[in-house]
C-alpha cells in the first residue's frame, strides 16, 4: 500500500466508517444482491475516485461517493491491508476479497448492523479489540474469513434473537474466545476451524435450531464448544481435539443430536453433559480424553448413546461412559468400549442414577472394571452386553434393584459378575466363564439377590460365591467346570438353592459354612470333592440328584441338616453307613436321611 493511501485510510480510522447512507434509498433494481459492483484497490489512482466508474482507492473514498452503497450492492476488495473499523448498516451488502484472506486484510472491527450482509474471503486483524466481527442483525453470512487477535473472534448477539446467521469455511484463531453467541435462531456453522484460542473455542447460549457440520474445534485453552440453554441442535461430523477443557460441553439443553463426531485428546471429557434432555450421541469416536469419554449428570434424562467407539480413557478416575448423580431413562446401546480405566461407570452425587438401560455394548480390556455400578437409584437394566478380558472384575455392582440379564462376561482378571451389596438386584440369564476369580459373586452384605438361569463355567475360583446377606435365591443356574466349589455359601441366611445343575467342579458342588439354606430339585454331579458339604450350617436338602461325585455325596459337620427324598445314584440310597450303593453320606444320623 502506498504511503498516501495508508494516510488516507488512517485518517478515517478515528471514527466508525458507516456503510449506510440514509439519504440514498436503494432502488428496486438493487435488491437481492443484484445491485452494482464497486471496486476498492489501494493501487487505484486517487484522482480517479470521482470519475463515476465505481473504482476507488480506499473504503473511505467509496463511502464518500454519491450515490453510495445501496441494498444488494457488492464491494470487491483487491489485495492489501485496509485499516479502520466498519459498521455495515445497509441491508444485503456483500464485501468480498476474491484473492483470499492470505492477501487481503482488514485491521480493525467489523459490525453488521443490517440484515443480509455477507463478508467473504478476507482476514480480520482485531488485535487489542473486544471483537473481530459483531453480528447484530439477521441473515448475516461470514464465508472464508480469518479472524484473529480479538477478545471474541465472532460475536453473534443482537437486541433480541437473531435468525438465519451462517458461518461457512472460516478460521477463528488466537482470540480470547473464538465464537460466542446468545439468542441465535436457525444458526448454521459449516466447515469452520476454531482453534488455538486462549479460552473456549465456542460458547453459544439460548440457541434454537442450530445446525453444525464439519467444524473443527481444536487446541483451544478451554472447552472446544460450550452449548447452554439450547434446544434442537444437530451436530454432524464435528471434530473436538486437544482442547484444554472438554471437547463438547452441554448444559441445560434438549433435542441435541451429535452424529459421527470425533472427540480426541481433550484434557477434560470428550463430551460433558449436565441437564441434557432428549438428546443423542451416535456413531462417534471418543478416544484418549483425559477425564473420560462421556459424562451425563445433573438430571440428564431420556438420552441415547448408541453405536459409538469409546476407548483409551485409562487415567485414574476415568471411564468410557460415566453416569453421575440423578440421571434417568438414558439408553446406552451398541457401543464398543476398549482400553478404558472403567468401561461404564454409575456413580452417585447425591441421588444415584436410576431407570437407565445399558444393552448390547462390548466392554474390553479395562484396566479396572468393564462396568462399575458404584451406586444405583434402582430399576437400571443391563442386558446382552459382552464384557471380555477386563483386568479387574468384569461387572461390579454395588447398587440396589437393578436387573442384569443376558450378559456375557469372560476373561476377567477378578470375578466375572460381583454383586457387592444393595438390596434386591437380579441376575438373569447371564454367562460368566473363564474369569480369574469366581464366575458369580454376592456380598459381603446385600440382601434378596435373585440369581436365576445363569451359566457360570470354567472359572479359576468358585462358580457362585455368596458371602453374608439374607434372602438370596439361586435357581435354575448351570454351574460347571470351575476349579474350586460350584457354589460356596459363607454366613448367608435364608438362601433358596433350587433347580440348579452343578457339575464337574474341582471342589464341592455346594459348600456351606454357617448360615441357613434350603436346597431343592438340584443336580450335583461329578464334582471332585463331593456333592454337598455343610459346616455349622442349617439346611434342608430335598429332591436333589446327588450322583457320581468323586468322594462323598453329602457331608455335615455341626449345624442341623436334613436330607429327604434325594436320589443318590442307587435305588437303596447312599453308601457308607447306609445300605445303598450311591454317593456316600457322612456326618448325618440315619433319621436325618429320609426316603
Amino acid at each position: 500500500m502506498q504511503p498516501t493511501a495508508r494516510r488516507a485510510l488512517k485518517a478515517g480510522a478515528a471514527a466508525l466508517v458507516a456503510l449506510a447512507w440514509a439519504a440514498w434509498a436503494p432502488s428496486p433494481a438493487r435488491a437481492g444482491h443484484d445491485g452494482p459492483v464497486f471496486y476498492v484497490d489501494a493501487q487505484h489512482p486517487a484522482e480517479e475516485d470521482a470519475d463515476g466508474d465505481r473504482h476507488f482507492r480506499s473504503l473511505t473514498a467509496l463511502l464518500g461517493a454519491r450515490p453510495g452503497l445501496g441494498r444488494g450492492d457488492t464491494v470487491l476488495l483487491a489485495p492489501g491491508r485496509y485499516e479502520g473499523d466498519l459498521v455495515i448498516a445497509v441491508e444485503g451488502v456483500t464485501l468480498r476479497a476474491p484473492d483470499g484472506p492470505e492477501r487481503t486484510q482488514l485491521a480493525g472491527r467489523v459490525q453488521l448492523a443490517a440484515p443480509g450482509v455477507r463478508l467473504e474471503g478476507f482476514s480480520i486483524d482485531a488485535a487489542g479489540f473486544d471483537h473481530g466481527v459483531w453480528v447484530r442483525a439477521d441473515k448475516a453470512e461470514l464465508v472464508g474469513l480469518h479472524v484473529h487477535g480479538a477478545g471474541t473472534g465472532v460475536l453473534i448477539e443482537g437486541d433480541g434473537p437473531l435468525r438465519d446467521v451462517v458461518l461457512d469455511g472460516n478460521r477463528l484463531y488466537h482470540n480470547g474466545t473464538g465464537l460466542a453467541g446468545r439468542g441465535a435462531r436457525h444458526l448454521t456453522l459449516t466447515a469452520n476451524r476454531i482453534e488455538a484460542n486462549a479460552g473456549p473455542g465456542g460458547a453459544l447460549a439460548d440457541g434454537f435450531k442450530l445446525r453444525l457440520a464439519g467444524n473443527v474445534w481444536r487446541a483451544n485453552g478451554g472447552d472446544g464448544l460450550r452449548l447452554a440453554d439450547a434446544f434442537d441442535a444437530q451436530l454432524d461430523d464435528e471434530a473436538f481435539a486437544a482442547n484444554g477443557g472438554h471437547g463438547l460441553a452441554l448444559a441445560a439443553v434438549g433435542g441435541v443430536r451429535v452424529a459421527r463426531g470425533r472427540f480426541a485428546a481433550n484434557a477434560g471429557l470428550g463430551l460433558d453433559g449436565d441437564g441434557v434432555q432428549d438428546s443423542a450421541l451416535v456413531e462417534s469416536a471418543l478416544t484418549d480424553n483425559g477425564l473420560g469419554g462421556l459424562r451425563l449428570g445433573g438430571r440428564s434424562q431420556n438420552n441415547r448413546v448408541a453405536g459409538n467407539r469409546i476407548d483409551g480413557h485409562a487415567r485414574a478416575g476415568a471411564a468410557g461412559v460415566w453416569l453421575a448423580g440423578p440421571v434417568f431413562d438414558n439408553a446406552i446401546a451398541d457401543n464398543a468400549l476398549g482400553d478404558n480405566r472403567v468401561g461404564v461407570l454409575f456413580e452417585a452425587r447425591g441421588q444415584a442414577p436410576g431407570s437407565n438401560r445399558e444393552q448390547t455394548n462390548r466392554m474390553t480390556r479395562a484396566s479396572a472394571e468393564g462396568v462399575r455400578v458404584a451406586a444405583s437409584g434402582g430399576n437400571n437394566v443391563f442386558s446382552d452386553n459382552d464384557l471380555a478380558d477386563n483386568n479387574g472384575t468384569g461387572f461390579y455392582h454395588a447398587g440396589g434393584r437393578d436387573v442384569l440379564s443376558g450378559n456375557r462376561v469372560s476373561g476377567s482378571g477378578g470375578d466375572g459378575i460381583w454383586l457387592a451389596g444393595g438390596a434386591g438386584p437380579a441376575l438373569r440369564g447371564n454367562a460368566s466363564s473363564g474369569n480369574r476369580g469366581s464366575g458369580l459373586r454376592l456380598g459381603p452384605g446385600g440382601d434378596g439377590a435373585e440369581v436365576v438361569g445363569n451359566r457360570s463355567a470354567d472359572n479359576h475360583e468358585h462358580g457362585v460365591r455368596v458371602e453374608g446377606g439374607a434372602g438370596h435365591r439361586l435357581a435354575d443356574n448351570v454351574v460347571e467346570g470351575n476349579r474350586r466349589h460350584g457354589i460356596w455359601l459363607a454366613g448367608a441366611a435364608g438362601v433358596d438353592v433350587a433347580g440348579n445343575r452343578v457339575a464337574r467342579n474341582g471342589g464341592w458342588g455346594l459348600r456351606a459354612e454357617g448360615g441357613a439354606l434350603d436346597a431343592f430339585d438340584n443336580a450335583w454331579v461329578d464334582n471332585q470333592a463331593g456333592g454337598l458339604s455343610f459346616e455349622g450350617a442349617a439346611a434342608e436338602v430335598e429332591r436333589n440328584a446327588v450322583v457320581r461325585n468323586r468322594r462323598l455325596g453329602l457331608r455335615a459337620e455341626g449345624g442341623a441338616v436334613w436330607a429327604r427324598r434325594n436320589w443318590w445314584g442307587d435305588p437303596l440310597g447312599p453308601a457308607g453307613a447306609f445300605s445303598g450303593g450311591g454317593n456316600a453320606v457322612a456326618g448325618l444320623a440315619l433319621d436325618r436321611v429320609l426316603p
